[in-house]
């Protein structure tokens, strides 16, 4: 017979939390660097050069690395949900 391993769950549940948890701050850090990258550009031109340019650039260099991590996030969020928390156990023993 199989039952939930209550442990297991547990860990399951608080790895789905975590997992949120960080979701949700980098998120939030994405939206203050495009805030950044919003009024930097606002207050450059539409054409920044030189040490404008390059802090823009690296600022968007940034939130594409934040994208590949938000989409980690999701992917590892995909694999928790995965996880079997049941396990066999003989007839008789539950």
């Amino acid at each position: 017979m199989r039952v939930i391993n209550n442990d297991k769950e547990r860990d399951k549940i608080n790895l789905r939390f975590d997992i949120q948890s960080c979701n949700t701050t980098v998120t939030s850090e994405r939206n203050k660097l495009q805030e950044t990258v919003s009024v930097l550009q606002d207050a450059v031109g539409s054409s920044p050069s030189g040490i404008d340019g390059k802090l823009i650039g690296a600022c968007k260099q940034a939130l594409e690395q934040i994208s590949i991590c938000l989409q980690n996030l999701n992917q590892s969020r995909q694999f928790v949900d995965q996880i079997d928390t049941s396990e066999e156990v003989p007839d008789g023993e539950y």
